[in-house]
């Protein structure tokens, strides 16, 4: 827990480095949830492989706090992978452990919403920050083996929004971010998650990946064709019929590739049947899986509709408890950095 009389100080922008008189007493990050829409071309039969549309969520975080100790604890939503990835940063980093460092919230793992790479981001961040070594987050992704496939969580981490990345390279690289655009604040995205079911991870997902056919190119061409043409457009106007449009139709093409490995359009088949219903009887065309799922979406234009559809679906799928609905606004910032600062001075430098 942060606790003290100095100053917080916030920001958001990742890129002008906030430079301390001294090292911060404690440091917290939260870092934020979020969507994948879909690849672009998994296959890389137009050049580049992967490519992924990514939207940041408010109200679904990871939080991490650290501060100065007497001895090193780490405590909270704790688990075997929280200790290793602590340990890589301060080895590596060569930083002191005399420090608390607190998980206070964690995304839900293997739900589809960017958990792992938001983790090793915030207790990155967290921990550099408070060595008074402001470390950038393309060089702890690396560290921490994160955007070997898609670099949405990590522009997201840093800008929020909706973000596209360019895909993986010959450099085999974290792919560069390529286009954000901030969503519209009314917009809703109401979510439908199995609590029985969960996405491929590890070496699930490697396999999985490994199993799939290549995309043909003409798939390929019409899910660039649809982002760059379609989603980013009618985010630019605030144009929603058009931006359902095009993100249910990008999804259409994913959820069909991906279906032999999944076993189905969606991972889980009571998922699934929500969604069928949402589009057949809600006539609601901007849905579908984010990443691997279970977790499904559906946008709707304002928080009454969200309520609207929210009721309807509770009603209709009050017989299986574990199908559970939220209703979340976009994020149009990435991660906070709350920075406890004992001298109450600060230096601002670009970088």
């Amino acid at each position: 827990m942060l606790s003290g009389n100095t100053e917080f100080i916030i920001w958001h922008d990742h890129e002008k480095l906030l430079q301390l008189s001294a090292p911060p007493s404690s440091v917290r990050v939260t870092a934020p949830a979020r969507l994948h829409l879909g690849f672009l071309d998994p296959g890389a039969t137009l050049g580049r492989q992967f490519g992924s549309i990514g939207m940041a969520l408010d109200g679904i975080a990871t939080r991490v706090a650290v501060e100065a100790h007497d001895e090193f604890i780490v405590t909270g939503l704790v688990d075997e992978r929280v200790l290793a990835l602590v340990d890589r940063v301060i080895e590596d980093q060569q930083l002191s452990r005399d420090v608390r460092i607190t998980i206070e919230t964690r995304i839900d793992e293997h739900a589809g919403l960017g958990s792992g790479t938001q983790l090793a981001l915030a207790l990155g961040t967290a921990l550099t920050h408070h060595a008074g070594s402001v470390s950038s987050p393309q060089m702890l992704a690396r560290l921490l083996a994160r955007g070997k496939r898609s670099g949405t969580g990590l522009g997201l981490f840093q800008r929020g929004g909706l973000i596209v990345d360019g895909g993986r390279g010959a450099d085999a690289g974290v792919p560069p971010l390529i286009a954000q655009s901030d969503v519209p604040e009314a917009w809703r995205v109401i979510l439908v998650s199995d609590q029985r079911a969960a996405g491929f991870s590890g070496d699930a997902e490697v396999s999985a990946f490994a199993a799939l056919q290549p995309l043909s190119r003409e798939g390929a061409a019409r899910l660039c064709h649809h982002t760059l043409m379609g989603v980013l457009p009618a985010l630019a106007v605030g144009d929603f019929p058009a931006f359902c449009t095009h993100v249910g139709a990008v999804q259409t093409v994913i959820g069909e590739h991906f279906s032999a490995s999944q076993g189905g359009s969606f991972t889980s088949p009571g998922v699934g049947r929500v969604m069928a219903f949402c589009a057949a009887e809600l006539a609601l065309t901007g849905i579908g899986q984010s990443s691997w799922g279970p977790t499904a979406f559906a946008f709707v234009p304002d928080a009454e509709r969200a309520a609207e559809v929210v009721d309807q679906l509770e009603q209709n799928f009050d017989d299986d408890s574990a199908i559970t609905f939220s209703i979340c606004t976009p994020r149009n910032r990435g991660a906070d950095i709350e920075i406890t600062n004992p001298s109450k001075q600060r230096l601002h430098a670009s970088g």
